[in-house]
C-alpha cells in the first residue's frame, strides 16, 4: 500500500478484505495467486493515507492479531493519532478505529484534550461526552495544544466550538456562583455556635474564630470558592466536607458548614453544564 508521500507498506490483503469494504472491492488484479502459491504484489495507492497514519494503523491491526499490546504515540498534538484515525475512515477500517480509541481510553485519560479529539474524529459521542468533562478542570485557553486545536478546527469545528463553549460558559457561571455562596456565607439572624460547641473555652472551631460564627461562615465560603474555582466546578463536591473540616477543626461545625454549601453547589449544579 502507498501512502500519499510515496512509501510503501507491505501487508496482506486477504486480511483486509473481510474487516474492510473499501479492500473487498478491490479488482482482482490487485492480488493474483499463481497456481504454485507465489504471490504477485501489486502497490495499491491510498492517496488520502499519510505515511505516519497508515504505518500506526496497520500497526495496531497488526498487534491486535499477533495479541500483542498495543501503545499509541504520545505526541500532545494527536497528529499521528488523528492521521491514523482518518485513514480508517476513508477506507473503510471500522476495527481498527475501535481500536485505537479502546486504547486511547486507558492511555490518555490524563490528557483529556487528546482524548477528546481522538472520541470526536472516531465519532463516539458517549467518550467525546466524558472527555469533555475531564477537561473541565484545565482552562481550555492555556492547556489545548495549539496544533490540536487547528487539528481539531480543520476536522470537525462544531467539535471544537461544543468544547469551547462548554469550558467559556462555566467560566461565566463562577461569577454566578460567588454571589449564590455568598447569600450562604451570611449569617441568619440567631445563627450561632452551638452552646456545647461555646461551652467553656469552646471548641477548636469556637476559639479559632474567638466565638464569630459569621467570620466562620465567610472565610470558610472564601476558602471553598477557591477550591471550586481550581476544579473547575467538577467534583467539587467530593473534598467540600473534608476541606471544610480542615479549616474548622471541629466536627460539628464543619458538619454545619458543609451542609449549607452543599445546598449552594447543589443549586449551582442544576443549571451548570458539565458536559458538552
Amino acid at each position: 500500500m502507498q501512502a500519499d508521500d510515496g512509501l510503501c507498506f507491505r501487508f496482506p490483503l486477504r486480511t483486509l478484505i473481510p474487516l474492510s469494504s473499501f479492500f473487498a472491492n478491490i479488482e482482482s488484479t490487485f492480488h493474483n495467486q499463481k497456481d504454485d502459491d507465489t504471490v504477485i504484489e501489486t502497490i495499491i495507492t491510498l492517496p488520502s493515507a499519510t505515511s505516519k497514519g497508515l504505518a500506526l494503523a496497520l500497526t495496531v491491526l497488526q498487534k491486535s492479531i499477533l495479541g500483542d499490546p498495543i501503545e499509541l504515540s504520545n505526541d500532545k498534538d494527536a497528529a499521528v493519532l488523528i492521521e491514523a484515525l482518518s485513514v480508517t475512515k476513508a477506507y473503510d477500517l471500522p476495527i481498527i478505529t475501535s481500536l485505537i480509541l479502546r486504547q486511547a481510553v486507558v492511555q490518555f485519560d490524563d490528557e483529556p484534550f487528546v482524548l477528546y479529539a481522538v472520541a470526536v474524529i472516531a465519532g463516539d459521542e458517549p467518550t467525546a461526552v466524558h472527555a469533555s468533562r475531564l477537561t473541565l478542570p484545565f482552562d481550555i485557553d492555556l492547556f489545548l495544544p495549539d496544533k490540536l486545536g487547528r487539528i481539531l478546527q480543520e476536522h470537525n469545528l462544531y467539535a471544537l466550538s461544543r468544547l469551547g463553549d462548554l469550558h467559556h460558559n462555566r467560566k461565566r457561571g463562577f461569577e454566578k456562583f460567588k454571589q449564590l455562596l455568598l447569600r450562604y456565607q451570611a449569617v441568619p439572624d440567631g445563627e450561632r455556635f452551638t452552646k456545647a460547641c461555646s461551652k467553656g473555652k469552646g471548641c477548636e472551631a469556637f476559639e479559632m474564630f474567638k466565638g464569630d460564627f459569621g467570620d466562620l461562615r465567610q472565610r470558610t465560603g472564601e476558602a471553598f470558592y477557591e477550591v471550586f474555582v481550581a476544579m473547575s466546578g467538577v467534583d467539587a463536591r467530593t473534598v467540600l466536607t473534608s476541606m471544610i473540616k480542615g479549616i474548622v477543626q471541629c466536627e460539628k461545625c464543619a458538619g454545619r458548614i458543609s451542609k449549607c454549601f452543599a445546598h449552594a453547589l447543589w443549586t449551582f449544579e442544576k443549571k451548570a453544564k458539565s458536559t458538552i
